[in-house]
């Protein structure tokens, strides 16, 4: 296999599973990436060659619109000439789209049928879905097409394949001023995201605000911002840390004593890794579920008072509280050899 395979990647969780595959691939993959967050971060640390192509659109339908015109137009330029013969990606709009118009297959990982607009811009175009057992295809009935589509499965979740290769680096916390088990993570929520209702950083607002309050002294705050929009009120909050730089999500968590997140990514990583991880995202989802119910310590507290009762409750057992990280590959899929297998099957029958 050539460099025959091109991944667009959005966000800091996509950024990861590129990742995972370019070197599961010996470098043999095309990323390109937009301007976001800290996904440049992520490929630039694990060494993934990609080109950014356009920034993320913000939290209006005209931002996002033109965003998505624009970066089309720029992909449409580099990926006519790039060789590649198929595409790959968690549900990229213009990825989706400047493939299918060149006549390129296109392989969606999708965990998030939630994400309704999204959806409906990616999953009618695309040739094959990988999805997690738990989630079945009756929950994108709303945006499969009616024929021509195959959809696989496979017993796990999408974060397995970053766990299961990650090397935790204890010199993340040195960074920080941070000591192991001395500290609370939270995640703010993707709240700029189409699938959010309301464009307000309330529950984890309330939550930040409740810990520095109830949390003992010698117990820090972290706390990782996804929008510019979000620093500035976080660094207004007592008793919080706000990183300056872009830091390795992962290793925080696998040290933290607990970790709180407005979305779902980063709670089920810490669960993963053995960290009690709550959820304050509004509504539950199927991966928490799922994770959950194989013995993994991943809760959902859309009640800020609860999801902090909740933590008060691990910080006096920290012990009691952690996971057993050893059997992550035994319960659960690793998802790319599957992504891999359909990837070949595409470019043998091209």
């Amino acid at each position: 296999m050539g460099l025959e395979l091109w991944f667009d990647v959005l966000t800091p969780k996509h950024a990861r599973m590129a990742s995972v595959l370019y070197h599961e691939l010996g470098g043999r993959v095309l990323v390109t990436c937009r301007e976001h967050d800290c996904t440049r971060y992520i490929l630039e640390k694990y060494g993934v060659k990609y080109v950014c192509i356009g920034k993320y659109g913000g939290g209006t339908r005209e931002g996002k619109l033109r965003a998505y015109a624009e970066r089309v137009l720029k992909l449409v330029d580099l990926i006519s000439s790039s060789g590649t013969r198929v595409h790959v990606s968690m549900c990229s709009p213009e990825g989706v789209r400047v493939a299918f118009g060149l006549g390129k297959p296109i392989l969606l990982l999708v965990d998030t049928p939630h994400s309704y607009y999204v959806c409906r811009l990616t999953v009618p175009l695309a040739s094959a879905l990988l999805l997690p057992k738990c989630i079945t295809a009756d929950r994108l009935s709303y945006a499969l097409p009616r024929c021509g589509v195959v959809i696989e499965y496979f017993d796990g979740v999408f974060e397995v394949a970053w766990i299961l290769r990650h090397r935790v680096d204890p010199d993340e916390l040195s960074k920080l001023g941070l000591e192991e088990f001395r500290y609370i993570l939270v995640r703010t929520g993707e709240t700029l995201a189409s699938y959010y209702s309301a464009r307000d950083v309330t529950g984890v607002d309330q939550v930040l605000h409740l810990l520095s309050e109830k949390l003992p002294s010698n117990t820090k705050i972290l706390a990782i911002p996804r929008y510019p929009e979000h620093v500035e009120y976080l660094e207004k909050l007592r008793r919080v840390i706000v990183p300056r730089e872009p830091v390795d999500t992962l290793s925080l968590c696998r040290y933290a004593i607990a970790v709180i997140s407005g979305g779902g990514t980063v709670a089920t990583e810490a669960a993963l890794l053995g960290t009690p991880a709550i959820t304050v995202f509004p509504h539950d989802f199927e991966v928490r579920k799922f994770v959950a119910s194989r013995g993994y310590p991943l809760y959902w507290c859309p009640n800020p008072y609860e999801a902090v009762k909740k933590v008060l409750s691990i910080v006096k057992r920290v012990k009691a509280h952690r996971g057993d990280l050893l059997k992550v590959s035994d319960v659960l899929e690793d998802p790319i050899p599957k992504i891999i297998q359909i990837c070949r099957q595409f470019l043998d029958s091209s």
